[in-house]
């Protein structure tokens, strides 16, 4: 649900930095942020739409999770270089963690997914 609500923030406000909906604006220097932002909103749609009908949700919780971790190299990382002052740099500093916070999960939860139940044991 998290993943679909996401894609509809990214639809809705697509000059915003991409994967997680937050209030910063995309860097100037990023070519094309709004087809950036609406394949951001695309991916968290598709992958949302798997997770939540439990189809593919291994692969789907996998690849949320391996783009947004290439969001977060390609996009926030470079961030850090023009941010001036203490202030700037924990904010910048913040948004990555929340961005990488989403990628961890995605990929615990594929991870997850990925594990056999053991057989009911009759006794």
């Amino acid at each position: 649900m998290t993943a679909l609500f996401f894609a509809v923030e990214h639809f809705l406000h697509p000059l915003h930095v991409p994967a997680v909906p937050l209030e910063r604006l995309m860097p100037a220097w990023v070519p094309a942020p709004q087809v950036l932002d609406y394949a951001m909103g695309a991916v968290l749609l598709v992958t949302g739409t798997l997770l939540l009908v439990n189809r593919w949700a291994r692969a789907a919780a996998a690849w949320l999770g391996f783009v947004v971790t290439v969001v977060v190299v390609v996009i926030y990382l470079p961030m850090l270089g023009p941010s001036h002052g203490a202030a700037e740099l924990v904010d910048t500093i913040n948004y990555i963690a929340d961005t990488l916070l989403l990628a961890g999960t995605a990929l615990i939860l594929a991870e997850a997914l990925s594990i056999k139940p053991a057989a009911a044991t009759s006794a």
